[in-house]
């Protein structure tokens, strides 16, 4: 039998974490600039509120956006692959399955239509 390996727990640290991932899950692409800007966290606090979930890989970061003046900006992106989830509906004429990412687009959705069964009283 195998060992089934469990995953590991979102390395939401305290309430600047989860202020910060809810804000790139919902509004995102953004630089660590604009996290703060649009939550009041300081840029200290988007640092260290966004760097374990850069290690475990709950974020990303793109290519820098290239400023005529200054250092250019990261934007960071919540992974399309960060965690897996499944739907599932069925109805009498059709069955239907979806996969949806993190960055609310579809990996996969199955639709199939199907006759009801008939039963033999």
């Amino acid at each position: 039998m195998r060992a089934t390996q469990r995953p590991e727990p979102i390395p939401i640290t305290g309430s600047a974490a989860t202020l910060a991932f809810t804000t790139l899950l919902t509004q995102g692409p953004l630089s660590r600039v604009e996290v703060g800007r649009r939550t009041g966290l300081s840029p200290a606090a988007v640092t260290k509120a966004v760097r374990p979930l850069l290690e475990s890989g709950y974020l990303s970061e793109d290519r820098p956006i290239g400023a005529a003046i200054g250092r250019p900006a990261t934007p960071l992106r919540v992974s399309a692959d960060c965690a897996f989830f499944v739907g599932v509906k069925v109805t009498g004429e059709r069955s239907s399955a979806w996969s949806p990412t993190c960055r609310r687009t579809f990996a996969r959705c199955v639709t199939r239509r199907w006759s009801p069964a008939t039963s033999n009283r």
